[in-house]
């Protein structure tokens, strides 16, 4: 799996150099001439990607009513990248696609109502945007139909109608749904106080990494449940990120060795923090005023003040890390919520109607994926995963060439075997790369049998992409390298090229539990070896670059 950064702007604009090309679109001149229908992000958090999907420009493909071409134009107008930005062709194109039903498009045609981008601000057409995108199970338009009623914007105020919505939401992973909803039952708006339930919504977002709702989650454990040490813990999560309540919070349990030592050295650094920072209420800032007063007149020496400011002029706010349990939160309000890309990964077809195998953590890095195919960027669904073996299982709404899984009992060690991927994009490109290598281990760390260890050189990027053999069979699912770092500070020397792949000893069970699949499965290559570089070809075609959301 690949993070991204602000870097993958230089793909587009290096794929963009013959920007004359791009010109205003009119029925006698295509939009692009080269095969690149793209993916944006949207409003104020631009963050860009492209895919090549087919040869047709996307504004002819547009024009031939394609919902997707459709969305796809109109984010790139509102964008402003590799075409003139007009939010006024941006609603246009976007709005046809939303009139085809096109889910994500009727989200973001509320979104610009709301807003009134590209189009007269009108919180009531917003809101029939909204509701339309949630009929078709859009979480992010379900938590701003929820917002809507709660605010009573563009309709009736109803607290019990935004919490259905955001119910809805809230249970699809939104993460300011979560928290909403932990806010309700926390403060008994629309329906009963429950600090029970409340708790549970604020963890949901609390383990997404949500700082708010880490903080909102401490102080119903130190308050509600008398549990000092849990609050602490979330309260330290929330700091750390920058909450100026939790760091007042925080820096008075510090003060009075609540669920944690007595340290005055942290206390006066995490309240001097939380009094520079913007607290919700006049009383936190109070609070922290008090005990920093306390704390330099009677409790700590010079040394020890000089070194707590040292401290918090230090202090950089960290951000939540993505985990295979807990991947990184997006933002949920607004415009901000649509479509920030987190990562890349590969994955690769197993049957030829749109079944896609991947790893497990390369799925959970987001909440959405999408998949650039040879007919377009298709939405994906998560059908199945496996945690343990690191594998999921994808559909896609497409065609595609599906590759053959063989048992990979039959796999010797020294064996040929190659990868392809598509690792660091925004380094090497969006063409799928080509590694080899052999098999180096038929067990994985610490003789792990789930695992090949291989000498196939792999990067970030790679995961979740095929292992074959020299016929085209995949015998296993790249998945991780040995950390370079850790096997540095355990051995005292650099690993070269050891990395790892799950057997499709494992992956085919997995395959075979799905009613109706074994039957969709690719027949097995065999006979007389082939020119490798058509084995190569061949095996090309079907595998993917994920775009995950």
């Amino acid at each position: 799996m690949q993070p991204l950064g602000k870097t993958v702007i230089r793909i587009f604009m290096s794929l963009c150099k013959e920007s004359r090309e791009f010109m205003p679109p009119s029925k006698n001149c295509g939009l692009l001439k080269r095969a690149l229908p793209v993916l944006f992000g949207f409003t104020f958090t631009v963050v860009a990607f492209v895919a090549e999907l087919s040869a047709m420009s996307l504004y002819e493909t547009a024009e031939r009513g394609d919902a997707e071409a459709q969305f796809n134009l109109g984010m790139m107008y509102s964008t402003g990248l590799g075409i003139e930005k007009d939010d006024a062709a941006a609603f246009r194109w976007i709005y046809k696609a939303a009139e085809q039903g096109h889910a994500e498009a009727e989200f973001i045609v509320g979104l610009m109502f709301d807003e009134g981008r590209g189009t007269t601000k009108d919180e009531g057409e917003a809101v029939k945007w909204y509701r339309k995108a949630a009929d078709h199970s859009e979480p992010r338009a379900q938590h701003q139909l929820g917002r809507a009623y709660a605010l009573g914007h563009g309709v009736a105020e109803d607290l019990q109608e935004a919490i259905r919505w955001y119910t809805l939401a809230a249970e699809q992973g939104v993460v300011r749904a979560q928290l909403s909803l932990g806010v309700l039952y926390d403060s008994g708006s629309g329906v009963n106080k429950d600090p029970k339930e409340a708790l549970r919504w604020y963890l949901k977002a609390a383990d997404r990494g949500d700082a708010e709702a880490q903080f909102f989650a401490g102080l119903i454990y130190k308050e509600d449940f008398k549990n000092a040490k849990e609050a602490v813990r979330l309260f330290r999560s929330a700091a750390a990120q920058g909450n100026a309540d939790a760091q007042i919070s925080l820096g008075i349990m510090w003060v009075y060795g609540t669920g944690t030592p007595k340290n005055y050295v942290e206390a006066y650094k995490w309240l001097t923090l939380g009094l520079a920072g913007e607290p919700e209420s006049a009383e936190a800032r109070e609070l922290a005023r008090n005990h920093l007063a306390a704390l330099e007149r009677k409790l700590m020496t010079r040394d020890q003040v000089a070194e707590a400011q040292r401290a918090s002029a230090e202090f950089v706010p960290k951000r939540p890390q993505a985990t295979r349990e807990r991947p990184q939160p997006r933002s949920d309000d607004g415009a901000d919520q649509i479509n920030q890309l987190k990562a890349t990964g590969t994955a690769f077809a197993v049957t030829n109607d749109g079944c896609l195998v991947t790893n497990f953590h390369v799925a959970a890095a987001g909440s959405r994926i999408k998949v650039s195919t040879p007919n377009g960027v298709r939405l994906a669904k998560i059908v199945k995963t496996d945690q343990a073996h690191d594998l999921a299982l994808l559909k896609i709404d497409s065609k595609v060439v599906g590759l053959p899984v063989i048992d990979s009992g039959s796999v010797r060690l020294g064996q040929t075997v190659f990868a392809i991927g598509f690792p660091n994009v925004e380094v090497q490109g969006l063409k799928p790369k080509l590694t080899k290598g052999e098999i180096s281990s038929l067990a994985g760390i610490q003789d792990d049998e789930r695992y090949f260890q291989i000498s196939v050189p792999l990067q970030p990027g790679n995961s979740g992409g095929p292992l074959l053999n020299t016929h085209g069979n995949v015998v296993g699912v790249t998945s991780a390298g040995l950390n370079a770092a850790k096997a540095l500070n355990i051995t005292g020397s650099l690993p070269q090229n050891v990395n790892y792949a799950v057997k499709s000893s494992f992956l085919m069970p997995f395959l075979k539990s799905m009613p109706e699949l074994p039957a969709k499965l690719v027949t097995a290559r065999q006979g007389a070896e082939r020119p490798f570089e058509d084995v190569v070809a061949e095996a090309q075609s079907a595998v993917l670059l994920l775009l995950v959301y």
